[in-house]
């Protein structure tokens, strides 16, 4: 009886599995052929191909279902199914298997005993399976639905997560501010206007250099360590290159840092060595940028706290770049008015160090950027001069920005020059040189509201800058003492207090300085053309002229003295003012082969991979070039700055060179050469018996850098 229940529930099964796969076929179809149709070169059969696959998956499923719910004798009626099944889908008229067989055999046996238990567990079966049969249909429904969505409902969530994402304009939480400085996926549009809005309400720019430390506790620090320094800031952090570790080391680095609120006040500094295994924490300091002025330099020590340290940290603070709306130029134009006294001629030796003071209003700027840039452009004109250094800020989105804002600047040196940028600048983004332009204060003179128009350049200072003829706007108030000017020509320069970029190999500035060089010396033609008339001389192919020099020889090393050669560097000197009167002068400059000199600074360098021992053997020959290039570039740089010297580049510095020279020549008339050069020595070895910590000083070669070379006088060129 059990046999012939199992039997009968068998074919009930197998009929309804059938039946309700036929169903959901034909319940399907539409899909199907939504899916075969969305391809029209695909081939022909390929909704059947997708009808048959769709069989077999769900065949696989229900028999899954049925072997988790069966056990015992509930698992061969599984196998049986399985197997009648497998072989009636491939002949639906064969007859029964061995399988099949092996359960009539089992219909003959007597089981009386289990036909109650077989009749509940076919119940629990057909329920079962229905209940899985719907779960598996709502499951292929739902999977059709989801497959089945639009451009259009896709369209509408991207949409609504877009406006989600825009909300962070409005407040920026540190969640948000993290989210977008890892760059996440936002429209172009949003991530526009959230740079723009980050841009407009930061409070300032803090730029800093480290220089270095003194009294580093490295006693749990191996000498094979490094030492770095993390700074953070608000959400801003910065961590400096690795050096090698010492109670002293120095870093020399220089960067910025944005202050996005006047709440983030505290610049944490972290002085930690790194190890092969861990990295340890030597100190810790904070800066209270609150107690700073705005527009202004600061030089600290930092005292560093931590556990038997005494160590001290060495940096350069600038805070500039400041958004306030109540402008300071008022405390500028008082400051103004109490120093106009300090420069007169009364009191030119009361503070010989303050030479004169210069204020700046960067008023507006015209025609900024390509037209390739359209509206995306953020610019800010930033104003160095030594270790002075100032910058506007942001204006949004506008190529004809408004500034308004002064500046300004302690003069220490008369002949020092004003490098100005207009740069434009994003979030995530390097910033874009928008032009630059270079001021040689001693071409101002002493001027009171001044305003000039200074057209603009491109990157290497040789171009006009990109864009609709832009230009700049200063008004510029520039007040020096002339006799501190003097004195101070003959001090060392100041110190720099920032990181200067180390120059690149290239083969154009190698072959430019080169040629610098070549034009102070002679050609080969006039050397060749002095041994042949010096033959001629000495063989007396001309008595005449043999005798004429014979006899001028004779008589200048007979009268010969020392002062005459200062008397001659002056009779040079008075022969190039008259030609420069009457603009006959031609000073030589470089004529650089263009195909050498193109400007690629807006196309990416394209680097190739190379083996590492071609590489390090590259890398050699690129030092040695690069120290034969800077060589040649010192050598024709104070070459063409004493041309420029005796051509009256700067026509202060050549009238004070003459000023010298004329002492020179009374000094060697009235005392000799032997005198001069026995109180130049007392002077130089009795100085440190003078002073304890002496200063040493090159008073020509302090003279000498002072003048231009012609490269800055390129730079400094107004436009035509």
């Amino acid at each position: 009886m059990d046999n012939n229940l199992m039997m009968t529930g068998y074919s009930e099964v197998r009929d309804t599995m059938e039946e309700w796969e036929d169903q959901i076929v034909t319940e399907n179809e539409e899909y199907f052929n939504e899916s075969s149709d969305d391809n029209e070169t695909g081939p022909k059969n390929k909704k059947d191909t997708k009808l048959k696959k769709f069989k077999n998956g769900f065949t696989k499923k229900v028999m899954s279902t049925l072997r988790e719910d069966t056990k015992e004798k509930g698992g061969m009626m599984i196998q049986i199914f399985k197997e009648e099944w497998k072989s009636n889908r491939k002949s639906p008229d064969r007859p029964m298997t061995a399988s099949t067989e092996s359960l009539q055999s089992v219909k003959d046996e007597p089981v009386n005993d289990l036909e109650k238990d077989s009749e509940s567990k076919l119940k629990k079966l057909r329920s079962g399976l229905g209940k899985k049969i719907k779960d598996i249909r709502e499951d292929i429904v739902d999977i059709r639905d989801e497959s089945l969505h639009s451009l259009h409902e896709l369209k509408e969530i991207y949409q609504e997560k877009a406006e989600q994402k825009k909300a962070m304009i409005t407040s920026f939480t540190e969640e948000e501010v993290k989210i977008f400085r890892k760059g996440s996926p936002l429209p172009p549009q949003v991530t526009k206007q959230m740079s723009s809005v980050y841009l407009a309400r930061r409070f300032s720019i803090i730029r800093f250099t480290i220089l270095g430390a003194r009294n580093l506790d490295i006693s749990r620090v191996k000498t094979s360590d490094n030492v770095f320094i993390k700074l953070s800031l608000g959400l801003e952090r910065f961590k400096t290159r690795q050096v090698q570790a010492s109670q002293s080391p120095i870093w020399m680095e220089t960067s910025s840092l944005p202050r996005q609120t006047e709440e983030d006040e505290d610049l944490t500094v972290e002085v930690l060595a790194r190890g092969s295994k861990e990295t340890l924490l030597l100190g810790t300091g904070i800066i209270n940028l609150s107690s700073l002025k705005n527009d202004s330099q600061n030089q600290v020590w930092i005292k560093l706290d931590g556990e038997f340290n005494d160590g001290e940290l060495e940096v350069v603070i600038w805070v500039t770049g400041v958004n306030i709306d109540n402008d300071s130029k008022w405390l500028i134009v008082k400051d103004d008015k109490n120093n106009e006294g300090k420069f007169n001629f009364s009191k030119s030796f009361e503070n010989i160090s303050d030479v004169g003071y210069l204020t700046i209003n960067v008023i507006e700027a015209t025609g900024l950027g390509s037209t390739k840039l359209q509206g995306s452009v953020n610019p800010f004109c930033q104003l160095e001069m030594d270790n002075q250094f100032h910058r506007t800020v942001t204006a949004i989105k506008t190529k004809n920005p408004t500034w308004e804002k002064t500046f300004s600047f302690h003069v220490s040196d008369p002949f020092s020059k004003l490098n100005i940028a207009v740069l434009s600048e994003k979030m995530n983004s390097p910033q874009l040189v928008l032009g630059k332009a270079v001021l040689r204060l001693s071409s101002l003179g002493n001027s009171h509201n001044q305003h000039l128009w200074i057209a603009l350049k491109d990157r290497k200072l040789r171009k006009p800058a990109k864009g609709d003829n832009p230009k700049l706007h200063l008004e510029i108030k520039y007040v020096r003492n002339t006799i501190r000017s003097a004195i101070t020509v003959f001090k060392n320069k100041e110190d720099l207090l920032f990181e200067v970029p180390k120059p690149k190999f290239e083969r154009t500035i190698l072959l430019k300085n080169v040629n610098r060089i070549k034009q102070f010396l002679p050609k080969g033609s006039t050397i060749t053309n002095i041994k042949k008339s010096y033959s001629d001389i000495i063989a007396w192919q001309n008595p005449a002229r043999t005798v004429k020099y014979f006899v001028f020889y004779m008589f200048l090393v007979y009268y010969f003295h020392i002062w005459w050669i200062p008397v001659f560097l002056l009779y040079c000197l008075a022969n190039n003012w008259k030609m420069k009167k009457s603009n006959n002068t031609k000073i030589p400059r470089i004529i650089v082969n263009k195909d050498l000199a193109e400007d690629d600074d807006d196309e990416e360098e394209e680097t190739q991979e190379e083996k590492k021992s071609l590489k390090q053997s590259l890398d050699s020959l690129q030092n040695i070039l690069q120290e034969f290039q800077e060589g040649c570039g010192l050598v024709a740089s104070y070459l063409e700055r004493i041309s420029n010297l005796c051509h009256f580049e700067e026509p202060f510095l050549t009238v004070l060179f003459c000023g010298l020279l004329i002492v020179l020549s009374l000094v060697l008339w009235l005392f000799g050469l032997r005198t001069v050069l026995l109180l130049w020595g007392v002077n130089k070895f009795t100085k440190k018996l003078r002073d304890s910590n002496p200063v040493p000083t090159n008073e020509v070669n302090n003279l000498i850098i002072r003048v231009p070379d012609y490269e800055m006088v390129e730079d400094a060129k107004i436009l035509d």
